[in-house]
């Protein structure tokens, strides 16, 4: 849509048809804002016979870094 400055434009909002078009209009900040941090009592990891968390990820900021 074209317009110019000053003029009012009458635009009208969508909701995206599914995830994979949404994920089209909304910028990347938007999905990592949603991201859910493991609970601090998962860290460190134990591995697959623990808590099932890799042992290579000893806090939340190598679990989010990664």
């Amino acid at each position: 849509m074209k317009s110019t400055p000053g003029k009012a434009v009458d635009l009208k909002a969508v909701t995206a048809p599914n995830r994979a078009a949404a994920a089209e209009y909304y910028p990347a900040q938007y999905w990592y804002s949603m991201v859910k941090l493991p609970a601090a009592n998962l860290f460190p990891g134990t591995g697959p016979n623990g808590n099932g968390m890799s042992q290579l990820m000893t806090d939340r900021g190598v679990w989010f870094r990664t």
